[in-house]
């Protein structure tokens, strides 16, 4: 096909609410294989950015392809069904359903890939969601038996993320990973985004956080203002790794 399976790009996006431009015409390249972490003051565009990839919102003008396919006017649960998956910073679980649960309908968004819809729908989210397996058989049974709505927000955090590598993603989009989460958590997480990368998938994570950043990014992309400022990798894009805005 000559487009790589994966590759998600954005041409000319723009992004406008009334007078204001939360993104201006930014083109953008994510490859498989590899994290690209969207970096930037509060206000840059990390998050609309996100919101627009995964469907939520729809571009002024510009376009989102993957595999060269143009799914700018797909909805989100379209682009779900050609493996993008989206976390958000704050938790968005079903309070009365148990993380077991969770699993289960993200088993079966799984299941709904098939290379009828696209290309896209076969190969590295597998490896990913087997990752995220091995890490719920660690969990306690109660932890997996109780309402979300009864555990702290970290853990809910925690266990939405491993739900959404359970839906083997091949995008994976995710906003501010380590919001909330302690150390044993994050390292969790981490590994689920390092296993989605290796195994192929394409992940784009907007954080805060510099020096996870430089732990786990392949590529760094600076905005500010709706700009792309710069693109490189993390040791020269982000300086001294620190935690800022």
């Amino acid at each position: 096909m000559g487009h790589h399976l994966g590759k998600l790009e954005v041409l000319s996006l723009t992004k406008r609410f009334g007078r204001t431009t939360a993104l201006g015409g930014i083109s953008l390249s994510f490859t498989p294989s590899t994290i690209t972490a969207v970096i930037g003051p509060n206000g840059a565009g990390k998050t609309v950015l996100l919101d627009i990839l995964s469907g939520l919102r729809r571009p002024t003008s510009g376009h989102v392809t993957l595999s060269g396919e143009d799914v700018t006017g797909y909805p989100p649960s379209r682009r779900a069904r050609l493996g993008i998956t989206r976390s958000f910073q704050a938790a968005r679980v079903f309070h009365s359903f148990t993380f077991g649960q969770h699993a289960l309908f993200s088993r079966w968004l799984a299941r709904l890939h098939d290379d009828q819809e696209s290309e896209l729908a076969s190969g590295p989210g597998q490896s990913t969601a087997l990752m995220a397996q091995r890490l719920m058989d660690g969990l306690s049974a109660d932890l997996v038996s109780t309402p979300m709505g009864e555990l702290s927000y970290g853990t809910q955090r925690m266990l939405g993320l491993i739900a959404c590598a359970l839906s083997s993603p091949k995008v994976w989009l995710v906003d501010e990973p380590s919001a909330a989460l302690d150390d044993v958590n994050l390292s969790r997480v981490k590994v689920l985004l390092l296993t989605a990368r290796e195994r192929g998938s394409t992940v784009i994570v907007a954080e805060h956080d510099l020096r996870l950043v430089h732990e786990l990014a392949d590529v760094v992309v600076q905005l500010d203002a709706g700009e792309v400022i710069s693109v490189g990798a993390p040791r020269d894009q982000v300086g001294k790794p620190s935690i800022n805005d």
